[in-house]
């Protein structure tokens, strides 16, 4: 019995001069970097999150209307075109991002209003698709923001030269689109960068890809 009670007696003071030191020594000088290290690992964890949620696109669509566009119908548009977009971004997988611009008279309408001419300076935005009121303000090829259609091979509008009619496109029609017209803007002709022609000629093969579905 008394061997036992001296082990205990012993383990009872390694134990309390453990958390004396813990508590007087180490804690009292090193809180401050134990609190730096915790944000460290807390910001590091949150920023690992993030970067696993975020979506790397291939290239993108921008769809400006008045009028409300569903995004569930997109899903047969987008069966189809990720058969024909490259895998420019080379990570296994194509991403196609469709940006959906409601271009009413109201609060949000008028951000999107500012939110296009953005997406005309940024050159991962080729591909437009809009409807007649947005497409005769922002194509006017008078601005010269838009390039000639034709200059893709493409059969240009009667009255717009940057722009080509989707009523033909029955994938369109049946997404409830084909009033929409499609316009592309070459950043890569000014910018000759790779991954601007890449971009492009995604744009390209989208657009010819619409007209051509049954």
């Amino acid at each position: 019995m008394k061997g036992r009670a001296e082990d205990y007696s012993q383990k009872y003071k390694d134990r309390k001069n453990f958390n004396d030191w813990f508590v007087n020594i180490f804690w009292f000088q090193n809180k401050w970097k134990v609190f730096a290290v915790a944000v460290i690992i807390v910001i590091v964890g949150f920023l690992l999150i993030d970067a696993l949620r975020q979506v790397n696109y291939d290239t993108s669509i921008v769809i400006a209307a008045r009028n409300n566009i569903d995004d569930d119908a997109l899903g047969e548009i987008d069966s189809l075109l990720t058969t024909v977009v490259p895998d420019i971004d080379g990570n296994g997988k194509v991403e196609i991002e469709y940006v959906i611009l409601y271009m009413g008279d109201n609060d949000l309408g008028m951000s999107n209003q500012e939110r296009i001419w953005l997406c005309m300076t940024d050159s991962q935005y080729a591909l437009y698709l809009m409807d007649e009121s947005c497409s005769d303000l922002y194509c006017e090829p008078s601005l010269e923001y838009f390039d000639k259609i034709e200059t893709f091979g493409f059969a240009a509008d009667e009255t717009n030269e940057c722009r080509v009619s989707m009523a033909e496109s029955a994938i369109m029609e049946r997404a409830g689109l084909e009033s929409l017209y499609a316009s592309i803007l070459d950043h890569s002709s000014v910018t000759e960068k790779e991954e601007d022609i890449a971009t492009t000629e995604a744009a390209v093969a989208i657009l010819d890809t619409l007209l051509k579905a049954e």
